[in-house]
């Protein structure tokens, strides 16, 4: 029998081995029947989108400033810069002093896991300014710049690209300004 695990609010979440299906049944407590994988991906994405994601106050200000920047010069396809912007809303601030050390931050160097392809990855989040592919350096105004930031060891990734959903699981950060006392960078 497939695990469902039950939360409330019908946040409703099925295991990994076990998703996605085309049908699977469970009764909540509620007595409602939930028969529709649809049901169960709908719930998982709202319970998705409310993973916290850490930004130190230093980092929060040069965001605001770049993203106010960038949507008056037309820089970028807006639709770059609402994705940034929500996840800027939804991050938890803190002082850069108190930062988790595994959290990804601005000039963060880290190694990824595409789980896709298994192959490791290494980027360095950075300022639109000082982006260049060649070297890993990604700019917090791509998609997967945007993606990265204020995410932690362990978390699992995940965004639209043309072709579908790109999923890239942090698997460590190499370097960070914050933990190594760099709370200018």
């Amino acid at each position: 029998m497939n695990e469902v695990l039950i939360f409330p609010a019908d946040h409703v979440m099925i295991c990994s081995c076990c998703f996605p299906q085309k049908h699977l049944k469970s009764v909540i407590p509620s007595g409602r029947l939930i028969a529709e994988t649809l049901l169960l991906k709908r719930s998982m994405d709202r319970f998705m989108s409310e993973q916290k994601i850490y930004i130190t106050d230093f980092d929060l200000k040069r965001l605001k400033k770049l993203l106010q920047a960038s949507s008056k010069t037309g820089e970028r396809k807006n639709s770059y810069l609402e994705q940034l912007r929500k996840e800027v809303e939804k991050a938890v601030v803190v002082p850069s002093e108190d930062i988790p050390k595994d959290a990804i931050t601005m000039n963060s160097k880290v190694s990824l896991i595409d789980l896709e392809s298994m192959k490791e990855l290494v980027y360095t989040l950075v300022f639109p300014e000082d982006a260049d592919s060649l070297s890993g350096k990604i700019s917090v105004l791509a998609p997967v710049g945007t993606a990265l930031l204020g995410y932690r060891v362990g978390d699992v990734i995940e965004w639209d690209v043309p072709a579908g959903k790109r999923r890239l699981k942090v698997k460590e950060i190499l370097y960070q300004p914050e933990a190594s006392g760099d709370y200018s960078l």
